[in-house]
């Protein structure tokens, strides 16, 4: 699948590509760091939900893995929305407490869109 074939180029090229960016800006990162990045950011997060799935899988077939995606899409996207605020948030050259208030009212305004769409979906 797409999703699989995605996350084998992650595994291989990530490092490597970052590397290569990183070095044309002239910033040095040690590689056992960039490895280890991609250890901790995608191996570990594939490895896990592989056996979340099988064991889903096994204990409540394909309805209980469909429940358990619709359970957790919701907290999937506001981790997406709480990652990209934070990485916004922490290059801003707002102050500590005005940055921070940014970030939770940018979060709490993606939330509540997305709240109302959601319910309107049948």
């Amino acid at each position: 699948s797409q999703v699989a074939l995605n996350d084998v180029i992650m595994i291989f090229a990530f490092a490597p590509i970052v590397a290569l960016l990183l070095g044309l800006s002239a910033i040095v990162v040690p590689w056992q760091t960039l490895i280890l990045s991609v250890v901790l950011y995608v191996v570990v997060p594939v490895i896990l939900a592989q056996l979340i799935r099988r064991l889903t899988l096994s204990r409540s077939g394909e309805a209980g893995l469909v429940r358990l995606l619709t359970a957790v899409q919701p907290l999937s996207l506001m981790a997406l929305l709480a990652t990209l605020v934070l990485l916004f948030a922490s290059s801003s050259s707002l102050p500590s407490p005005q940055r921070s208030a940014s970030s939770a009212s940018t979060l709490a305004l993606h939330w509540l869109r997305w709240s109302a769409s959601s319910s309107r979906c049948p």
